[in-house]
């Protein structure tokens, strides 16, 4: 669960905690002129990766490095699909990200990352 802003789970003290067991203590923002709320959080599944995506109530997703800079590296929208982000998943490669939507098509969109 996340605070809704920052893209912190609400446990481990407020820390990124990547699956290597590495904390990141850098906050990662939404850019300034967003007022969504975070709904959903995955990390990249490849090891040697470390994009973390988080889907957003304005239907956009946000990739961050988590190495990186504190703003996303890319944003992903979804077209005319307006509606929160209810889940994210990357492909067992990493290289996929699929996003599922809370609108009334029960939409799912497929990047290429």
């Amino acid at each position: 669960m996340c605070d809704g802003r920052t893209g912190y789970p609400s446990y481990n003290n407020y820390h990124l905690e990547y699956p290597q067991q590495q904390i990141y203590n850098s906050p990662r923002s939404l850019p300034p002129d967003s007022s969504a709320k975070l709904t959903a959080l995955a990390f990249n599944p490849v090891i040697s990766n470390t994009l973390v995506a988080a889907g957003a109530t304005d239907g956009k997703v946000y990739i961050w490095d988590v190495q990186g800079n504190t703003l996303p590296q890319r944003t992903l929208v979804a077209g005319d699909v307006h509606d929160p982000v209810r889940t994210l998943a990357w492909s067992s490669d990493g290289q996929y990200l699929a996003a599922g939507y809370n609108d009334v098509n029960a939409s799912i969109l497929i990047w290429k990352i």
